[in-house]
């Protein structure tokens, strides 16, 4: 009965549970599946296979020619780990740091945001590999595993979104979000020619896409697009916009922007159904002071609740909350005044 709890459980959360926790558990699934085989194995003295072996197979390998003949290690090797400490981890940063990533700009983001960044840090490692000379002698059977980068990734685009979020320390207190990312960038950069040089690569590759995601993500760039709209596709999930509305031609009508802090501005727009020039502007004069009243409530509110200066720039994750269901709203109206 435990046993049958304990898989119903677990089949509820792969199915129902949210993106953060799918992830850590096919994390610690896959270590668990590795490792309790190898051990049972080698109780008789025969072991299915190696460290070295298994790595060969779901590590990324730093030699070009065989990354070639074993392209699903792009992914495999993200999810992959030996050491128990090496995933542990691993998986507190991704649970602390992903939480933050959940919160503010939601699951598909997050999603996207852990494979890209451990792309990235593939690419980085498999590049630097095959240019630096440091590294010629042992480019022919280097190969990196582990979500470091991915979890790196995670933490600095935080920390670019949120850079004085406080994060509580053991014997310290409180510290800024953003002197933590720059910490582990920092000890990865003094350690990239040391004996894990690879993985410090790989870290530094991750960091650098999950600050160039953010930002580009506040100039209006989603550099994960392609990930979210593929995992929908996969998943038989399409957004209800798509799929009631597809008119080639689209408009923005913007609402207001709000200065928030120096030269940080936000723009709220929403996306009519055509250019119809007289349908759009009684849209924006029938709906406009309420949609602004609507947006200015629901954004002042969560700022009076958080009642925190670091809150200035991120409110990406609110914009999109916003923008999905007033815009929503609003599309209803002109499907039933056509």
């Amino acid at each position: 009965m435990a046993n049958a709890s304990f898989q119903s459980n677990l089949m509820r959360t792969l199915k129902s549970g949210d993106v953060l926790q799918r992830l850590l558990l096919v994390n610690v699934g896959l270590f668990l599946l590795v490792r309790i085989t190898f051990a049972i194995s080698s109780l008789f003295n025969y072991p299915l296979f190696s460290f070295t072996e298994v790595s060969a197979w779901l590590a990324i390998p730093s030699n070009p020619s065989q990354l070639l003949l074993r392209p699903w290690s792009l992914f495999t090797y993200m999810f992959f780990h030996w050491e128990f400490l090496h995933l542990l981890f691993n998986m507190l940063w991704l649970y602390w740091m992903g939480a933050i990533i959940l919160e503010y700009l939601g699951a598909k983001k997050l999603f996207g945001l852990y494979i890209m960044g451990g792309l990235f840090g593939a690419l980085a490692y498999v590049v630097a590999f095959n240019t630096f000379p440091i590294f010629a002698q042992s480019v022919n059977f280097s190969f990196a595993l582990g979500a470091s980068a991915s979890v790196l990734a995670i933490t600095v685009a935080a920390a670019t979104l949120l850079p004085d979020y406080p994060i509580s320390l053991i014997l310290i207190g409180n510290v800024a979000l953003k002197w933590i990312a720059a910490i582990s960038v920092l000890l990865d950069v003094i350690n990239i020619s040391g004996e894990n040089a690879g993985g410090h690569i790989a870290h530094l590759g991750g960091a650098l896409f999950g600050f160039i995601y953010i930002k580009s993500l506040q100039r209006g760039t989603n550099l994960t697009k392609w990930l979210e709209v593929l995992s929908d596709r996969l998943s038989g999930k399409r957004g209800k916009m798509t799929v009631a509305y597809k008119r080639k031609n689209r408009t923005k009508i913007l609402l207001f922007t709000k200065k928030l802090h120096r030269n940080k501005w936000m723009t709220f727009w929403i996306r009519s159904v055509n250019q119809d020039m007289e349908v759009c502007h009684k849209v924006k004069k029938i709906f406009f002071s309420e949609l602004v009243k609507k947006i200015k409530n629901e954004f002042f509110s969560r700022t009076s609740e958080r009642k925190n200066k670091f809150l200035y720039p991120h409110y990406l994750g609110l914009e999109y909350f916003c923008i999905n269901r007033i815009s929503t709203f609003i599309f209803g109206c002109l499907c039933e005044s056509e």
